[in-house]
């Protein structure tokens, strides 16, 4: 899982952003760390960043270090990509919740 800084401040300007781990069954540290600060970019660009199909080992992972519920709250991580997209549509009238 490799994430720059640079690319995610070139992304266009977007509210919502899937991050679907469903084919990912291993994260170490430094990927759990570099997903978290992943995530803090977008976050202060006013993205409202979901997870899918997040698997156990790097569940327990990203809880044990608090990057869940801490900077992914439990409310912004789903079993699948089609539930992540429901919540998308569901909310895509509002503006994201910070």
């Amino acid at each position: 899982m490799l994430f720059r800084s640079r690319q995610l401040t070139q992304l266009p300007e977007v509210r919502y952003v899937i991050i679907r781990l469903a084919r990912v069954p291993f994260v170490d540290q430094s990927g759990a760390y570099a997903l978290d600060e992943a995530v803090r970019l977008l976050e202060e660009r006013g993205v409202c960043v979901l997870v899918s199909g997040l698997q156990e080992q790097p569940g327990d992972l990203l809880r044990r270090l608090g990057i869940v519920p801490q900077r992914i709250s439990e409310e912004r991580t789903f079993a699948n990509f089609g539930e992540a997209i429901e919540f998308v549509q569901e909310h895509v009238a509002e503006p994201p919740a910070k």
